[in-house]
């Protein structure tokens, strides 16, 4: 595994541990929102960003998550707001001055960034339906990294993906688990 893989893996782990702590922040706590959470959302964007700009595969993988979450109504307070925009603002500028290379046709790009984005639309609903009936098995958005994982089998996607994907899960459980214990 190549540095540069390591590198996009843990920016996943590291995006998705800061979302949580933002959700955490307001679902929990309660309190208006300080620097530090501000900050957090917009190192988190700004982070996506860079995965975005760096590689298509992944602006296709965030792209879909933050589509998601969108169309579900699930950026609902400035920092998340802060995330979506920091990281679309920062692809587009980049795409604007430098265009991604012929590494994925427009066609694929799209098809691959519905196919995820519905997915991710599909993992919100099915998260609400976990939270409410207490399915444990569905607040884990399962269908995105199953659909994930056909498409590297389909060999559409590469298998560090996958890998990202469950390093962004991995560290948005864990920061949930830690908040559990330090609130309790």
């Amino acid at each position: 595994m190549e540095i540069t893989e390591i590198f996009i893996i843990v920016g996943y782990g590291v995006v998705g541990g800061s979302l949580k702590y933002i959700d955490i922040w307001y679902d929990n706590l309660k309190r208006d929102p300080t620097l530090p959470i501000y900050a957090s959302a917009f190192f988190a964007g700004i982070l996506m960003g860079v995965l975005m700009v760096y590689d298509p595969l992944s602006s296709i993988l965030l792209l879909s998550i933050i589509f998601a979450t969108g169309i579900c109504g699930r950026i609902d307070n400035l920092s998340f707001r802060i995330v979506a925009f920091s990281s679309l603002f920062l692809l587009l500028i980049t795409l604007i001055i430098r265009p991604f290379e012929d590494s994925i046709t427009i066609t694929s790009y799209v098809v691959l960034l519905l196919i995820l984005t519905l997915s991710g639309v599909l993992d919100e609903l099915l998260d609400e339906i976990g939270d409410k009936r207490n399915i444990k098995v569905l607040t884990t958005r399962p269908v995105l990294k199953i659909v994930l994982i056909a498409l590297w089998i389909l060999n559409q996607y590469a298998l560090l993906y996958v890998f990202c994907l469950l390093a962004f899960d991995f560290c948005y459980y864990l920061v949930s688990l830690l908040s559990r214990r330090k609130v309790s």
